[in-house]
Formats: structure tokens, sequence, C-alpha cells
């Protein structure tokens, strides 16, 4: 056994510096096996095992959102994640979320109140945001009454003197209509310097109407991502345009560059392998600058560290919407 692990470590060795897909892919594999081994034997420390779950729990994440989404695969991602990690809030939230879209109420009951009831104190590195908190309840409270649906309907199909249950002076179906209206307001997903919010697509479209003068949007939840400053008309951007834009906008909550190598390796939202060099970064750079300057910006907002390979962005006001299971 122990010479097998040295062979695979071997492997993870000779693929370190190789970067086609194939060879990510390969890698991937050898890595999930050598660390299945290492975990059955108890060979692996916690941070090791820590650092293994937050890649699984970005594949699972990619499969459940990428261009070509698995959910299969997603779910037999996020079962091992928490065969792994049974106090893993954020695996079950995702998991009850794809039982969810299957119409499988009852398991999705179960995997969102598992999420909910994993101790606050606990000190977990994929804890619940609060929307996600508020979400998970309203899931719950959704699967349920489709349940409560689906049985007053089979019990209607037995006995034509029909039942008309209600909660409180609610019908079963008022509810869940009701609840399906507050889990549509958080559809997309809006981020600004002031934190993250669920919106509505309605939100959505009047936050377009209602743009402060100097305040910028990036937008990823139509055909193609576009920029706009205030009331001016949208401008369109490639998709790798906006993910740089984006990261940009986010690291600057922190006041924090993003560097040469963080845009360097694969990179999940436009699922693509990116090779920059320094000289790359500034022609992409000098093209944001340049739409960012066609929507309004009298001076260039992104900037260079002197003497580092890295960029910042100098804008206070902004707001990036993406769908919900969208890559942020």
């Amino acid at each position: 056994m122990l010479e097998k692990m040295s062979e695979m470590e071997l492997q993870l060795m000779e693929m370190k510096d190789k970067k086609n897909i194939v060879t990510r892919q390969e890698k991937s594999r050898v890595r999930r096996n050598l660390m299945k081994l290492k975990i059955r034997f108890d060979m692996v420390s916690n941070e090791e095992k820590d650092a293994y779950i937050e890649e699984l729990m970005e594949y699972a994440f990619y499969e459940k959102t990428g261009k070509y989404r698995d959910s299969t695969a997603a779910s037999n991602a996020y079962e091992y994640i928490l065969h792994l990690d049974h106090q893993n809030p954020e695996a079950h939230y995702r998991y009850a979320y794809l039982h969810y879209s299957k119409r499988d109420w009852l398991k999705a009951i179960e995997h969102f109140q598992r999420a909910l009831n994993v101790p606050k104190k606990q000190d977990s590195n994929f804890p619940l945001a609060e929307d996600q908190v508020i979400k998970a309840k309203l899931f719950i409270g959704y699967c349920a009454a489709q349940i409560a649906k689906d049985s007053l309907r089979e019990a209607n199909a037995l006995n034509q003197e029909a039942f008309n249950l209600a909660y409180e002076g609610i019908s079963i179906e008022e509810l869940s209509n009701q609840l399906k209206q507050q889990l549509e307001k958080t559809e997309f997903t809006l981020i600004t310097s002031r934190g993250t919010q669920g919106i509505s697509p309605k939100k959505y479209i009047e936050l377009l109407d209602k743009l402060d003068k100097e305040q910028l949007l990036i937008s990823f939840v139509e055909d193609q991502p576009f920029i706009q400053l205030g009331d001016d008309a949208k401008n369109t951007v490639s998709p790798w345009d906006g993910v740089i834009l984006k990261r940009l906008l986010v690291k600057s909550m922190n006041n924090l560059p993003v560097t040469l190598a963080e845009l360097n390796g694969f990179i999940p939202e436009i699922e693509t392998i990116k090779e920059l060099t320094w000289d790359n970064y500034r022609q992409q750079v000098r093209r944001i600058n340049q739409s960012l300057k066609e929507c309004g910006f009298t001076e260039n907002p992104i900037v260079a560290d002197a003497g580092m390979q890295r960029y910042r962005i100098h804008i206070q006001d902004f707001c990036i919407v993406a769908r919900e299971d969208q890559y942020l």
C-alpha cells in the first residue's frame, strides 16, 4: 500500500507543471485516489484533509454550475464530501438544492435542515451565509408545502369529496405560492462594497434604472456580460474581461490587488486554462480600462502597483450581479 501511495505521489510531482486539460483531469483523478487511501488508513493531517475537502467543494460546485453542468457528478461529489465532513453546512445546502431541483422534497428538507443544524459555535470552513440561512428555511417550507399538495392530490383522487385543508386561514396552494415568491426574491446575487444580498429579477431591472451617476454595474445575468456607469448605455465585454474586472472589484473591498499568478491556471468561470505573461495582463487591463472609459470614466480606474506584477482598481461604488449558482 505504501508503495502504491509513493507511486501516486511521484505521478503528481511529474504532472505538477503541466497545465493542459487532459493532464489536469488525470492529476485530479490521481489526487483523489491518493487522498482516499490516506484517509482510509488514517495517514492524513487535519490541514491536508481540510485542503482536500476545499478542492472537492470547488469541483462539486463547478459540476453543479459550470458550462457543462452534470448534476449527477455534483451529487456524487457532495455525497463523498459529506462522508468525509458530515458537519459541512455549505455541502448540505448545495446537496439539498440539487434534490430540490429534482423535486425530491424529502431529501431536500433533510439536508437543508442538516445545514441549519450544524452548531454555530462549530468552526466550519464552509459556514452558511446569512442569506443562505434564510433561504434554507424558506426552501424547507416550500418543500413541505409541495409534499402536502401532492398528498392532498392523491387523497382527492381517492375521494371525490375533495379536502380543503388550510393552515391558519391560508390554503396549501396559497402558502406554496407565497414561499415561491419569497424564494424568487433572491434568484440573483448582488455584491457591492457594502456586502452581499439576494435580489429578484424585478429588483435587478429596478437597479438598472436607478444606478447612481458614478455607480458602476457589471452584470453576468444576460446573454453576455456588460458594464454600465449610471444611466449610460450598456457596454458589453468579453467573458474573460468580465472575470478580471469582477475579481478586481471583489478584491478592492479589502483594498487588495489581483496578481498575475491569480489569473494563471484553470479559470472556472470560463472553463479555460490561462497562462498569462505580464505583457498579456497589461494588454488585458488596457482593454478593460478602455471599456471603462467608453462608459464614462475620465481616467484609468485600474492601475499597476509599481514594481509588482499586479493591478488594483480604484472604484468605490459598484454593483456585481450574477445568478445565485454562478461563480462569484
